[in-house]
């Protein structure tokens, strides 16, 4: 099982490499682009068996042991820029997060209000 695993997690690696970070060149109009992304990976696994006391296990030494595992893995890809390529220069182009501006944005508001609201009241 733990060599099946660690195969896989293996190919994983080895597919997450420039190629994840850097897409495909894109030719358009004496220009070529290349998306560039951020990528971030985990991955982890457990097991463990339940515990008995001496009696318990003279009782069910027959039975089947409580025993379990899990395994599980995330990888996140977010666009980070675009690099355009031309004959006479090469420039990156950052591409903005939409929704991490919003949100950014309303944790200053809150941040505002809650100091506001929170400040002693003179006169």
């Amino acid at each position: 099982m733990l060599d099946g695993l660690a195969q896989t997690l293996k190919q994983l690696v080895e597919q997450l490499g420039v190629r994840a970070v850097f897409g495909q060149p894109v030719h358009a109009h004496g220009r070529t682009f290349v998306p560039v992304a951020k990528v971030t990976y985990g991955f982890g696994f457990g097991g463990g068996r339940r515990q008995r006391h001496e009696q318990e296990e003279r009782e069910e030494e027959e039975q089947e042991h409580d025993e379990g595992g899990g395994a599980g893995a995330a990888l996140v890809a977010r666009p980070v820029a675009v690099v355009e390529i031309r004959d006479d220069r090469t420039r990156v182009l950052p591409v903005w997060d939409v929704n991490r501006l919003v949100l950014a944005a309303l944790a200053a508001v809150a941040w505002t209000v809650f100091w506001v609201v929170r400040r002693p009241r003179q006169g």
